[in-house]
């Protein structure tokens, strides 16, 4: 049983999204057009520049004690590590982070198969009990 603490929990990656990494700022905003365009809720849309989404890791890491970053950073490893720290690692070279939420598979499919053309790399869909990579 755990206790209310009046905090909510932080996760790392927000589920039923796609999340991916643009380089160009100027492409990522055309991405995040075609989605509108395709139909996607502007509110279901998250263009993160890079010192925006870095400075958002700092702050986290700053209010969060040791245990519960080494006990999280368990929880959400996977077979290829951890996924926050790959986009924070694309976030220092300089690329936007994408996030767009998906309800379901199908509708990740359609996400990524409409980013492509903006050379969207790092392609994931987080669902509530496995991440799927796209190439």
């Amino acid at each position: 049983m755990s206790q209310a603490t009046g905090q909510e929990p932080v996760r790392s990656l927000p589920k039923n999204h796609v999340i991916g990494v643009i380089e160009q700022l100027q492409e990522a905003e055309q991405a995040v057009q075609a989605l509108q365009n395709a139909g996607h809720a502007a509110q279901d849309i998250l263009l993160i520049p890079s010192q925006t989404f870095i400075e958002a890791i700092q702050q986290r890491r700053q209010q969060t004690s040791s245990f519960k970053r080494a006990t999280h950073a368990f929880l959400v490893s996977s077979d290829d590590g951890f996924p926050a720290e790959l986009y924070l690692e694309q976030a220092q070279r300089g690329a936007q982070v994408l996030a767009v939420y998906a309800s379901t598979r199908e509708q990740a499919d359609q996400i990524v198969h409409a980013l492509h053309a903006y050379h969207v790399h790092h392609l994931k869909y987080f669902s509530p009990w496995t991440t799927n990579d796209y190439p």
